[in-house]
């Protein structure tokens, strides 16, 4: 009897982690497992992605479920945990994209790493992430580590098709003060692009190809800068009437999942300036990118000045570099990742 898969998500609209929940999916299906995105009631597909995986919701899940099959939670909330541990499926995955936990509500935080909620293994999306929960919470005997991966062929495809110019990509949401001080400093010298809006996959490739420059201001979540993520959760959860105490539980430092978009810049072309975090600590280097030191206003300006100053032949140096670092996190590599874990539960 086959296993089928099920990756659960609160929702698919645009997101990271949503984005490696449909990935996840359509990988299982290529390798022949009966595989779906489960959402908890309205069932739709991701449709910024270029390739959304196919959807059902928790009663369709609870139908078909046996206990042969698997459960892979992105996201750890009381409901979800309840609907889980109530389902057939003997194996249940945890799968964490970061090191941050919200509490409150109907979040549970880290209580499912703290406590035996009965979820059977534990995976984790990067080195980084899998060093520190593998230290801080000693009740898991073992965890997994399950990279991304990146569709090079697609990528490829729209790269060849778009000339880059002469500017610098920013995504707005992701550090902006760190882009304001940099377009008042280098505005004169080169154009600064700051996406504010909602883009596709396929838009956001085609943004990067066309970008010689992307710049990296993610910078996670750490105690300096929670109570401005607390405000915004706590400002959503009044719009919905739900007036509740929320807390996050936030790592040292800058411990966090699998950024995807300077990976995804690099493999497009586009030169990446900025900050590595979490998994870009796997292929984020001097030798791939202007790295600047965490947080440092000083650093990332000076790492723009080089950017903006280096010649033609260390930009392709560089680029050469960055594509042949991230190019390893393929859907082959992710495989073998998976793979020899379903191999271990034979």
């Amino acid at each position: 009897m086959s296993r089928r898969v099920f990756v659960q998500i609160p929702n698919n609209r645009p997101s990271g982690g949503g984005k490696v929940a449909n990935q996840l999916v359509n990988l299982f299906r290529e390798n022949n497992y009966e595989s779906y995105i489960v959402l908890p009631n309205e069932v739709y597909q991701a449709d910024w992605l270029m390739n959304p995986a196919p959807t059902i919701n928790i009663a369709g899940m609870k139908q078909i479920c046996r206990s042969n099959d698997i459960i892979i939670d992105n996201w750890n909330d009381k409901y979800t945990v309840a609907e889980t541990m109530r389902a057939k499926a003997d194996i249940k995955i945890a799968y964490w994209q970061a090191c941050t936990f919200c509490k409150g509500g109907n979040l549970i935080g880290d209580d499912f790493l703290i406590n035996d909620l009965g979820y059977t293994h534990f995976w984790v999306v990067s080195k980084d992430s899998l060093n520190y929960l593998k230290k801080k919470y000693h009740r898991i005997q073992k965890w997994y580590l399950v990279n991304p991966y990146f569709e090079l062929e697609a990528i490829n495809q729209i790269r060849s098709g778009v000339k880059a110019k002469d500017k610098i990509l920013c995504l707005g949401r992701k550090g902006n003060k760190y882009i304001k001080v940099a377009q008042l400093l280098f505005g004169s010298r080169i154009k600064f692009e700051v996406i504010n809006r909602k883009f596709t996959e396929s838009g956001f490739y085609r943004l990067c190809a066309s970008s010689k420059f992307f710049l990296c201001t993610a910078i996670g979540i750490d105690h300096k800068y929670f109570k401005q993520f607390v405000k915004i959760l706590l400002n959503a959860l009044m719009m919905e009437k739900k007036y509740q105490v929320m807390s996050i539980i936030v790592p040292p430092g800058h411990k966090e999942g699998f950024s995807l978009p300077p990976a995804e810049a690099a493999l497009c072309g586009s030169i990446v300036i900025g900050f590595a975090m979490g998994g870009g600590l796997e292929w984020m280097s001097p030798d791939t990118c202007f790295l600047a030191k965490d947080r440092s206003y000083l650093s990332l300006i000076k790492k723009i000045k080089e950017a903006l100053s280096a010649s033609d032949e260390d930009l392709h140096t560089i680029r050469e570099n960055a594509f042949r670092a991230a190019k390893k996190f393929s859907k082959e590599h992710t495989w073998r990742q998976v793979e020899a874990f379903i191999q271990e539960l034979s």
